[in-house]
């Protein structure tokens, strides 16, 4: 499990304070019934080491991280290259991403918005 592991009844919200995407779904996050703990990755510095951890939980390459609408045109391969992008550039990562403590969940438009609910409604939270 990820290298955030949180308690049962915590989720982790790792967003960019950047985006105002991100922004308008924490909010929305905040006022669901649950513990939050928030990562701002502008202001809040997480290792290669997380990123790479995400990215297992995920079941992704370490490559899906990066949010392709930012850096259109290239094409990124390398897992330690992208892994010290991310790690030098953390805007480049895709935000916001849920870490509860048995899944990890990119959010990753506004149609997932229900996704949220679905992670911290009470009668799922007995699965996450």
């Amino acid at each position: 499990m990820s290298s955030l592991q949180t308690h049962s009844r915590v989720a982790i919200f790792i967003y960019s304070r950047a985006k105002v995407r991100d922004r308008k779904l924490l909010a929305r996050a905040e006022a669901l019934n649950v513990k939050l703990k928030k990562i701002d990755i502008d202001a809040e510095k997480l290792t290669s080491t997380h990123f790479a951890s995400l990215a297992s939980d995920m079941t992704v390459d370490v490559c899906d991280l990066i949010d392709p609408r930012i850096i259109e045109g290239y094409k990124i391969s390398d897992t330690e290259g992208t892994l010290k992008l991310i790690n030098k550039n953390p805007e480049l990562l895709k935000t916001p991403i849920v870490v509860t403590s048995k899944r990890v969940k990119y959010i990753g438009d506004y149609g997932d918005l229900e996704a949220i609910d679905q992670l911290f409604s009470p009668s799922v939270k007995s699965n996450l």
